[in-house]
């Protein structure tokens, strides 16, 4: 429980510190979210392994997050977009992904605590926040797609 806390401090502390500065980099915008899902991911495997949260929503965690790798990559190779940066509605799923992960292990280190309730009611906006978000990622990467092809292609009429 203490690793996942202080790891969600320092990364919090890192990018409001990397924005303040205005030290952000190109890299680390690339590897910050690369490394987070990475982070909460294997968490959640953990957390479904010891029975904790249902292999259901760790599998939605997992597809949801598939989506985005796919859609980003897919805009990125066809040299439609460059960045594909994170939607309100990614930031508040990952928000309560972090928050039920914290629930589920600081009612494990204190069990028959509330948290206990609350961790079985914090499934579900986890879970329908998760499937929103990644609903609407896979809207914007259609929008992008088809804004980007409609365009119009300058004719070059100088040779």
């Amino acid at each position: 429980m203490t690793i996942v806390l202080i790891a969600g401090l320092t990364d919090a502390i890192d990018g409001a510190v990397a924005r303040a500065f205005r030290v952000a980099t190109s890299a680390g915008a690339y590897f910050d979210p690369i490394v987070d899902k990475i982070f909460l991911s294997t968490v959640y495997i953990i957390l479904a392994t010891t029975g904790s949260i249902p292999w259901w929503l760790t599998i939605e965690i997992f597809v949801r997050d598939a989506l985005i790798l796919v859609s980003a990559g897919t805009l990125f190779v066809s040299n439609r977009m460059r960045r594909f940066p994170p939607s309100i509605w990614g930031k508040f799923s990952t928000f309560l992904q972090i928050a039920l992960a914290l629930l589920v292990l600081i009612s494990r280190a204190y069990p028959g605590s509330e948290l206990s309730l609350w961790r079985h009611t914090f499934i579900w906006p986890a879970a329908a926040a998760t499937a929103f978000s990644g609903f609407h990622y896979l809207w914007r990467s259609l929008q992008d797609l088809n804004i980007r092809q409609k365009k119009p292609v300058a004719a070059d009429f100088t040779s």
